[in-house]
């Protein structure tokens, strides 16, 4: 689930090579802040609010639809950093002056999301953000009957649940995100039982080599864990609904003679709109029923 978050240094255009040189942060939204706090005043147009925007998660990627009216496409930044995005859109006036600026900030795994395959395109003053994700909303894991190996590597995650008289025939392993759901079945004289079982993974694991393994009572969840690297930073054009070529932001041309003050900063006050956020769940009851009369047996943590 994306989240917003700010980092101190900001990015955006690259900057012409004077204001580089007059202000030490490589941005020149970074310069712009300093300026204005240096002055005892920050004038409400760089302050940290959001815009009129709505995201929504979908079964394939997630979608962020952002109000840039008066906005040309050759004005907007798209950038991506370890996870990190960061639109920024300029409204010139008359006179190719910044008249206002549009910014938001968010966060996706980089590990579940298909950013290289981003869209990002320019309809009638908004611009929506299409990211893929890597795989389906829920990925199925195959059990296997095997021990675990023991020279694993050191980044390998591993989690053990103890589920006896559950054979590997009845038992199900689906990852849904950040969390590994179990359903399997067993025997108890006359009785029909159905367990279930959940657990939290971590969000930089590598769900294509995830393994399950079942033997003697006891399951273990098998996957490597992605290293931290620093990443490289990811630029997404713009593209516009009736063209078919990608305009590229040529911002060092684009924003060298562009003049920012206060008097032509304007505030934003279009209304705040908050996230709309459309949530699946998985209902493992219901997938599960059958014809046969099943108790169903819940995990430790599910009691609590």
């Amino acid at each position: 689930m994306p989240c917003s978050r700010r980092q101190e240094q900001h990015r955006a255009f690259s900057c012409h090579p004077a204001w580089r040189q007059a202000h030490l942060p490589g941005s020149l939204f970074a310069a712009i802040l300093e300026r204005h706090q240096h002055d005892g005043a920050l004038h409400p147009v760089w302050r940290n609010q959001s815009k009129a925007r709505t995201s929504s998660d979908e079964d394939d990627a997630h979608v962020l639809r952002m109000d840039v009216p008066g906005v040309k496409a050759d004005r907007i930044s798209v950038e991506e950093k370890n996870g990190e995005i960061e639109i920024t859109a300029l409204r010139m006036n008359g006179e190719e002056e910044v008249s206002k600026v549009y910014q938001e900030v968010f966060y996706l795994n980089p590990f579940r999301f298909d950013i290289d395959h981003a869209k990002a395109t320019l309809t009638n003053g908004v611009l929506t953000l299409r990211i893929p994700k890597n795989e389906g909303r829920v990925k199925k894991v195959p059990v296997e009957t095997a021990s675990v190996p023991s020279d694993l590597p050191s980044n390998i995650f591993q989690h053990t649940l103890d589920l006896p008289g559950v054979p590997t025939s009845t038992l199900e392993v689906n990852l849904v995100e950040d969390r590994v759901h179990l359903v399997g079945k067993r025997s108890l004289g006359d009785k029909r039982v159905l367990v279930q079982r959940g657990f939290e993974v971590p969000p930089s694991m590598d769900t294509v080599q995830a393994r399950a393994l079942l033997q003697d009572g006891v399951f273990t969840f098998l996957a490597p864990i992605h290293e931290a690297e620093e990443g490289q930073l990811r630029t997404i054009f713009v593209h516009h609904k009736d063209e078919d070529a990608a305009i590229e932001v040529d911002s060092s041309a684009a924003m060298a003679d562009m003049k920012i003050t206060d008097e032509e900063a304007i505030t934003d006050s279009n209304t705040i709109k908050e996230d709309d956020m459309n949530v699946e769940t998985v209902d493992e009851e219901t997938e599960s029923k059958e014809t046969d009369s099943w108790e169903q047996v819940a995990s430790e943590e599910e009691k609590k």
